[in-house]
């Protein structure tokens, strides 16, 4: 260790005043969170590579050796995209940042009035409504783009955007069921916004338009992953098909027998 909280490869930074310790490659989220500092975000998701999409997690920055005027005055970046780097001053919090995230939130509103996620996130910045006239009509996506990039790590590509302007949508090829997707609603649990219908009744699993088998668990019954989804994972990856089909219970006690059973020996 060379100080407090720092190793030989990691670095320090200033974040609202305080002392962080970064690693290398690390975003500005990623530190000041790891450090106990609050930045809001909406289309963050842990796992995947930030992208800056809903702008909710815009801080201040300037360069090493200078400040960040308290009242703001710094270069807007989105922390969940931007690198930490040695000496960097953020600032998480100030009337510019605020400013900034009341307007898009005013925006948001606007386009999805019924997103309950939108909702809560505007009332902890004093938002109450939009001062655009709300459309209606539409659902609670926010257009960040989540559920696509979720669905390209996985694999399938089975979403995209499409569109432009107000039309644009999150979509399957021509608005049709993709025989791409799975089935194994990585996008609809990855959606900030719970916007993604997706419905399971017994073995039989619903979403984006298409209908799934799900296969139940040799051990108990209970309904699991889709047949679509084992078979791309097998062939993608080259998982046991045993582990797949296996729900987390009998997983576990799978685990415990061969544990005691090895004990026994």
């Amino acid at each position: 260790m060379t100080a407090a909280g720092t190793t030989s490869t990691s670095f320090d930074l200033a974040i609202d005043g305080r002392t962080v310790p970064a690693r290398p490659g690390e975003t500005l989220l990623a530190a000041a969170r790891r450090a106990g500092i609050e930045v809001p975000t909406l289309c963050f998701l842990d796992g995947l590579r930030g992208y800056g999409a809903c702008r909710l997690c815009a801080v201040e920055v300037s360069p090493g050796g200078s400040k960040v005027p308290a009242n703001g005055g710094g270069k807007i970046v989105a922390s969940c995209a931007h690198p930490a780097a040695p000496g960097l001053d953020v600032r998480t919090r100030s009337d510019r940042l605020d400013r900034i995230r009341r307007g898009i939130l005013d925006l948001l509103l606007a386009r999805c009035p019924a997103s309950g996620e939108v909702k809560e996130m505007a009332d902890r910045f004093g938002v109450r409504g939009t001062s655009f006239p709300p459309d209606l009509d539409r659902d609670r996506c926010i257009l960040c783009g989540t559920c696509v990039r979720v669905c390209e790590a996985v694999g399938p590509r089975a979403i995209s955007a499409a569109g432009r302007g107000p039309g644009r949508l999150i979509a399957t090829p021509f608005g049709e069921p993709s025989p791409d997707c799975i089935g194994c609603l990585s996008c609809a649990k990855a959606c900030p916004t719970k916007n993604i219908a997706a419905t399971d009744d017994g073995l039989r699993r619903t979403i984006w338009g298409r209908s799934f088998e799900r296969v139940p668990c040799p051990g108990c019954g209970k309904p699991g992953a889709t047949a679509e989804q084992i078979a791309y994972y097998v062939k993608t990856y080259g998982w046991e098909e045993e582990t797949l089909v296996l729900c987390d219970a009998c997983k576990r006690a799978k685990t415990t027998r061969t544990f005691f059973g090895l004990m026994r020996m």
